[in-house]
């Protein structure tokens, strides 16, 4: 599903695509990272009934056919 996302948006010209994970989830903390995600914070938020949670932000940038990367 993710590549499905990723492909989407290369197709129709999005700039990035965010997603977040709960903190602690090894499969998703590394399958993003594998498929070009970079780690850019960690965001507490708490909730009445099941108190605070740690989510993992994640960026990718998406580059379209034809695109030069630029170098930071």
């Amino acid at each position: 599903m993710v590549q499905f996302a990723i492909d989407m948006a290369e197709s129709t010209g999005m700039k990035a695509i965010r997603l977040d994970v709960i903190r602690g989830n090894l499969p998703a903390e590394t399958l993003y990272p594998n498929l070009g995600f970079i780690y850019i914070d960690t965001l507490a938020v708490f909730y009445d009934r099941i108190g605070r949670l740690e989510f993992e932000l994640y960026e990718r940038p998406i580059i379209a056919p034809g695109q030069i990367k630029n170098k930071v």
